[in-house]
């Protein structure tokens, strides 16, 4: 289950072999530093826990469409966005470009709090991608296919 924390401005290559990268954690971009993924090799790279941005941070991702299964999965976990803020954060732009991408976002059920007047049956839904409770820049895809879909 590994973390990816990306502290300052970097580029980081996923190419693997044949099985990809699999992630079984987060990948997380500080605030206002950018995360370029490039998303190389012949094979479907995983993150199972979402690209989470901070504040004024942003996320490249590029592919290779030349490769027939180079891909992209990202699955969120705890009610955040597949790729995007989470809760309350005002990040900056997610850019896809000539790549295959699947994200999801997650739910997460929320226990009552009668100070907050939260039910106990309450839910918070993450984006695929973007936020459901924040504020993001653009979000261009070029030459790219995407499959995003949010839970309730």
């Amino acid at each position: 289950n590994i973390s990816l924390n990306i502290a300052e401005d970097a580029t980081v290559i996923f190419d693997v072999g044949a099985s990809g990268v699999k992630l079984g954690g987060q990948i997380t971009v500080a605030d206002g530093k950018t995360l370029t993924l490039l998303v190389a090799g012949d094979a479907e790279h995983t993150v199972n826990g979402g690209i989470s941005l901070g504040n004024g941070s942003n996320v490249i991702i590029e592919g290779d469409l030349t490769k027939e299964n180079n891909k992209l999965t990202v699955t969120a976990t705890g009610g955040n966005a597949g790729i995007g803020a989470n809760n309350g954060v005002i990040a900056g732009n997610v850019t896809i470009r000539n790549a295959r991408v699947d994200a999801t976002g997650s739910s997460k059920e929320v226990s009552a709090d009668s100070n907050k007047g939260i039910k106990a049956d309450t839910s918070i839904s993450g984006a695929a991608i973007g936020t459901s409770d924040g504020s993001m820049g653009d979000i261009p895809i070029e030459n790219s296919s995407l499959v995003a879909a949010g839970r309730s």
